[in-house]
């Protein structure tokens, strides 16, 4: 019902009076909309015309009334008078605004393929009120542990298989209600699982009998935890595994002195995933003392080898190698040497030591180092000696020879290669020194300046 309208008393029938107004207003008054008022005027015929005394709630233009604001609405009809009709009493009417209401539409269709681990960002749009639409989790309706929501970023979060309700409000105003709610169902499926990823950076550690494995976990672990690790050792026709749930895992029951290729996989709920790359290994007794024959060659440049040994190389062996051995060597004679041309000239030398021998072993391989001077023991023309008696004639520095060959060699014996140097000056060649010397540094390409040698299989024996 719309509230009567209010006039000053009259009873219409004065001589020439007009008649009362009536206001006959229609529609709802609540903020936003509008309506056509009308109003019965008196026999002047004039018009019947509308204002508002109320101008911060509502605005009136010709018969057409719209709500602005919340509140009280008063409208005014006025009819002016003629010759025979005086002006009709201005009659009134309060009428009560309503708040405006809204509407919030969500802008984000709800996720067809959500899955557990996967997230969702739900966007909507509301009314008037200018306020921020806000999401919640329906915890009534939603299958427990099906999601989550941040608050702070409005993000929705599957964290388990089942229905997500999803809520979206919208607070009111002075001038607007709250938005009615509206939700959007979203059902979250299992995530869908594939295998891991393959480990990486391994790191290969031999022991007695075994090999430690260290590796970096993989980047993906295809959706699902990863439920643990396989390290597979194959060498000597054989092939042995281990696992475990840590990224450090050792295989035992392996043959010292064989070298192993080593790769692990990781695996999860969907199966194994790729292996990694090849790493390698040689177990190795703990520690023993190996004593090795050494035999090999020795080449100039340009010229023929001259061979080294038979000699000796002891060494406490461990599963890293060895760092103490003490290599000895027999002399070497080398005839024909180009020292004086055309003369026929030999030479009598050995390679001393300067320091112990080290054997590295690094995926598989064995890489031996030596520090050695080069001693001139004595050179001959025509069968004469021209060293005096006493004479140290060596080279001034030591020089490095590194030899290369598989760590089998350590357990089986084998040859070792790859070794050179670059022989110093020499000095201390006695009497005839003051000649001999620039001869020999003048022909230092011709001294030997490549070595093999063959380790011959090792007797071992307790550690000390």
């Amino acid at each position: 019902m719309w509230p009567p309208y209010s006039h000053p008393a009259s009873d219409g029938r004065e001589a020439g009076a007009n008649r009362r107004l009536h206001l006959d207003p229609t529609g709802r008054c609540d903020r936003g909309r509008t309506y056509t008022v009308t109003a019965d005027g008196g026999g002047s015929g004039n018009p019947v015309t509308f204002a508002t005394t109320t101008g911060g709630l509502c605005t009136v233009a010709g018969s057409t009334v719209a709500f602005t604001h919340a509140g009280t609405c008063t409208i005014t009809a006025e009819q002016t008078g003629n010759t025979d009709y005086a002006a009709a009493p201005t009659a009134t009417q309060s009428v009560p605004v309503g708040k405006g209401s809204q509407t919030v539409t969500f802008t984000s269709p709800p996720p067809a393929n959500a899955v557990v681990g996967g997230s969702y960002q739900p966007t909507a749009t509301g009314g008037g009120s200018g306020h921020s639409v806000t999401f919640s989790i329906e915890t009534a309706s939603s299958t427990a542990g099906a999601c989550s929501i941040d608050t702070t970023t409005a993000t929705v979060s599957f964290t388990g298989t089942g229905t997500c309700i999803l809520n979206a409000n919208q607070n009111g105003d002075t001038n607007h209600t709250p938005a009615t709610q509206v939700q959007q169902s979203i059902t979250v499926s299992p995530a869908r699982v594939t295998v891991p990823g393959a480990p990486t950076d391994l790191v290969a550690t031999a022991g007695d009998g075994s090999v430690t494995v260290a590796f970096t976990l993989p980047t993906s672990i295809g959706g699902a935890p990863i439920t643990g690790y396989t390290v597979t050792a194959t060498g000597g026709g054989s092939t042995k595994t281990a696992t475990g749930t840590t990224s450090s895992i050792t295989v035992t029951g392996l043959t010292n002195g064989t070298t192993y290729t080593l790769t692990v996989t990781a695996a999860n709920s969907a199966g194994h995933g790729p292996a990694s790359a090849i790493a390698t290994a040689t177990p190795v007794a703990a520690v023993s003392v190996h004593i090795y024959g050494v035999s090999g060659t020795a080449t100039p440049p340009s010229g023929s080898a001259s061979p080294i040994g038979p000699g000796s190389l002891t060494a406490t062996v461990g599963s890293a190698g060895f760092a103490d051995g003490t290599l000895t060597l027999p002399d070497i004679d080398i005839p024909n040497y180009p020292l004086f041309g055309v003369l026929p000239t030999s030479v009598h030398a050995r390679v001393v030591p300067a320091g112990p021998v080290t054997g590295t072993i690094t995926n598989g391989t064995l890489t031996v180092t030596s520090s050695v001077n080069l001693v001139i023991g004595q050179v001959s023309v025509f069968g004469l000696p021209l060293l005096t008696p006493g004479s140290v004639c060596q080279t001034v520095t030591p020089s490095t020879v590194t030899l290369t060959g598989s760590a089998d060699v350590l357990q089986s014996g084998g040859t070792l290669s790859g070794g050179s140097y670059t022989a110093a000056k020499f000095s201390g060649c006695g009497f005839l020194g003051f000649f001999l010397e620039p001869l020999l540094n003048a022909n230092v390409s011709a001294i030997p300046n490549a070595i093999t040698a063959t380790l011959a299989k090792p007797l071992v024996t307790a550690a000390p």
